[in-house]
């Protein structure tokens, strides 16, 4: 197979660096140009650490575009692909082999420095000249979230150091807890600085033939309540919205697949993708805790089965399962009836559909509750997409 030229011009800026972001929009085929970047430096062992239902398919991808055949979680392979829950157990191990180069897919897991998987990939990269630091999405709320993945990339010098970083670009307050780095500051001066260690790359820019996108708010019903104040509250309202609402997400449902259109339909709750499976039996599932097998059969079936059944057309996602790392591209129609708090996750999952390989202009539906916590949430999304665009608009020179 071969890279579009702009695949091409980004793996020669990788193999030009040791240490970069690769922040290409999702549906752009980084993992393609990753592949390639790994054949072309050939500096083995490699390890490719990445959320778990990932990992097949970057065995699949390392085949196809590097012609290398692995394993996964074989710590003896040229390429070592291992899972984020799995980096901490494998460390010791990793530390005595010698390793050349590390890439950490969907590095935006790595933005908390107190987690486990955070030191692990630090001490990791301790010693390892080649990192490549792989998302669509690196600040899924606030630019405190770039830090860790900086500190692993090994880049924070470019920033004078982590204390700078936090006073120039983090907002830092005062909160009842005393001095807090969780706002934004200097959004115009951290975006300059950015694109002086990722490449970043729109699909606008790159990949005009994509077709189109149109997002669309359709109120299904009225639900009145107030601004939450509390968490208590929050999944109290979620639950009132949800009991109202969903008959008739069910009902729009229905309508868009008698149409003859083939729809992905994400949402967050276990209890409301059982309530859709009844509903629609013949619809394929991605949920947490499928095995891998599982998971790439019903994305499979989705993507290639056809049937004169309706519900054929239809696989019901959860938002957290599955808004990384697959291709959907069957449909044009994403539907979403429940929304995370983080924008960055909602777009990574529109793009499920909206990425290399779709042929129709798309159609992202959100079915929302009026004047309830639908709309709440959907305002407190549009505040933090302000400033993460902010961050990461293009500079042009």
């Amino acid at each position: 197979m071969k890279l579009y030229p702009y695949q091409r011009q980004g793996v020669n800026k990788m193999l030009s660096q040791s240490s970069i972001f690769f922040c290409d929009d999702m549906g752009l085929g980084k993992t393609a140009q990753v592949c390639t970047v790994i054949k072309e430096r050939n500096k083995f062992p490699t390890v490719v650490v990445c959320p778990a239902p990932l990992k097949e398919s970057w065995k699949r991808e390392l085949y196809i575009w590097a012609n290398i055949t692995v394993d996964t979680d074989d710590l003896s392979s040229k390429v070592i692909i291992i899972s984020y829950k799995k980096l901490t157990d494998y460390l010791p191990r990793l530390k005595q082999i010698g390793v050349q180069q590390v890439i950490f897919d969907e590095c935006h897991m790595l933005k908390t420095p107190t987690s486990n998987r955070t030191k692990a990939a630090l001490e990791l990269v301790r010693g390892v000249r080649y990192r490549i630091m792989i998302t669509g999405t690196p600040v899924l709320n606030r630019p405190k979230e770039l830090l860790c993945q900086l500190e692993i990339a090994g880049l924070t010098y470019k920033f004078g150091g982590s204390d700078r970083f936090l006073q120039t670009f983090c907002g830092q307050y005062q909160s009842p807890w005393g001095s807090t780095f969780d706002g934004h500051s200097n959004l115009g001066q951290l975006n300059q600085a950015m694109h002086k260690v990722w490449i970043r790359r729109l699909k606008s820019e790159v990949q005009n033939q994509l077709p189109p996108k149109q997002i669309y708010f359709i109120p299904c019903c009225t639900v009145a309540q107030d601004e939450p104040t509390s968490f208590g509250e929050i999944e109290k309202f979620d639950t009132e919205v949800l009991r109202i609402k969903l008959p008739f997400c069910i009902n729009y449902i229905r309508k868009e697949l008698e149409r003859g259109d083939s729809i992905v339909v994400f949402v967050h709750h276990r209890n409301i993708i059982a309530k859709l499976r009844k509903e629609f039996p013949d619809a394929k599932v991605i949920i947490g805790g499928q095995s891998q097998k599982n998971r790439q059969q019903n994305i499979d079936k989705f993507q290639h089965h056809s049937s004169p059944s309706a519900n054929y057309n239809l696989i019901i996602c959860s938002l957290q399962a599955s808004s990384v790392g697959i291709t959907l591209t069957k449909a044009h129609k994403a539907i979403f009836i429940e929304y995370p708090w983080s924008p960055s996750i909602m777009a990574q999952a529109q793009d499920r559909i909206h990425r290399i390989g779709q042929t129709q202009p798309c159609e992202i539906i959100y079915l929302y509750a009026k004047d309830s916590i639908d709309e709440y949430r959907l305002r407190t999304q549009n505040i933090k997409k302000i400033v993460i665009n902010h961050t990461m608009k293009e500079v042009k020179t």
